[in-house]
């Protein structure tokens, strides 16, 4: 799965991707919150804007299934964008359910996503 970019700051992507997590069957916590963490050092300033007073954020969710094989998805922004890396494991492959869930979250409101199928003759028919 690649990078899934969002047109919104980290925090609301963290919101939405927990809100859709969840009503996947997936417990969500947070292990890593960038701006909790620099709230204890209030004069450090941002690298990537060179001031104390941006909207960078690093966010670090674990996703745990109901059958106990934890997921990791790292969550970055600045600028009102953000992006979203689900850690891949080379030892397996992520939950299909967690990718789905985020996946869904970019289509509009209203489309459904279908696979394609092979025709008989070779040919790929639209979904």
């Amino acid at each position: 799965m690649r990078d899934l970019f969002f047109s919104r700051p980290a925090d609301e992507t963290c919101t939405l991707i927990g809100a859709a997590l969840q009503e996947a069957g997936f417990r969500v916590e947070t292990t890593f919150d960038l701006k909790t963490a620099l709230a204890l050092l209030p004069d450090c300033p941002c690298p990537h804007h060179g001031t104390a007073l941006c909207d960078c954020q690093y966010i670090v969710l674990i996703a745990h299934p109901s059958n106990g094989r934890q997921e990791t998805l790292v969550i970055h922004g600045h600028d009102g964008r953000s992006w979203v890396v689900l850690i891949e494991r080379p030892d397996r492959h992520p939950d299909p359910r967690l990718e789905e869930a985020l996946l869904l979250l970019l289509l509009p409101q209203g489309f459904t996503a279908r696979h394609r199928a092979p025709c008989h003759d070779g040919e790929r028919q639209s979904g």
